[in-house]
């Protein structure tokens, strides 16, 4: 196997990856609770998945392209999902957010202006599910397994990038992955605590 097809492989698999933990959360939003899932990080995830559409069309890399393709159909299920009336500000607030820290940097600096920008924007996004984490105990709705993938498939990226040494787009992977880390972190620790809170409250009536 040449070394262009094992880092095509790479990122064929972080494509499927993104694809696979991107339905858990919508399957667990559905399903289980949205208790904990920020709407505006995912209103922000959605846009930004456009302007990596717009990157990958740019381009002209397949892979790219369809790692966002494939996981736009399911952001917008999931802000469906946890949408509620009102909060149509926040969804565009989000939107905003995006065009200024990705579109303008792109218009004035090229690419690797919005992918630098791109790489702040998922950093910064991480920030309302850190809060919400931080802030609420109740977050039932927020996947573990769904966000370490999300770091690893992060991690694949980083490593698909760095075949041509792409750094604007490996330097955002390394910033967002960041935040994804933070994000496994706490919410391991809620739901440790819900875990200790539900086992005390079954040992609690037997105590009596």
């Amino acid at each position: 196997m040449s070394s262009h097809t094992l880092f095509l492989t790479i990122g064929w698999v972080a494509t499927a990856m993104g694809w696979f933990l991107t339905g858990v959360q919508l399957r667990r939003a559905w399903v289980v609770s949205t208790d904990g899932i920020a709407l505006a990080t995912w209103s922000t995830f959605l846009f930004a998945t456009i302007f990596w559409i717009w990157y990958g069309v740019s381009l002209g890399d397949p892979v790219v392209l369809w790692s966002s393709l494939v996981i736009f159909p399911i952001q917008l299920a999931v802000i469906a999902r946890i949408e509620r009336k009102g909060e149509m500000k926040t969804i565009l607030s989000s939107a905003a957010f995006v065009f200024v820290t990705c579109g303008i940097p792109t218009l004035v600096w090229g690419w690797p202006g919005g992918c630098y920008g791109a790489g702040v924007l998922m950093m910064l996004n991480r920030w309302p599910q850190i809060r919400t984490l931080i802030k609420s105990a109740d977050v039932d709705g927020v996947s573990v397994a769904s966000w370490s993938m999300g770091l690893v498939s992060l991690f694949l990226w980083a490593v698909y990038y760095s075949e041509n040494n792409q750094w604007a787009p490996l330097l955002s992977c390394v910033a967002a992955a960041l935040g994804n880390l933070v994000i496994v972190i706490l919410a391991s620790w809620r739901h440790q605590q819900r875990r200790q809170v539900r086992q005390a409250e079954s040992v609690g009536p037997l105590a009596s």
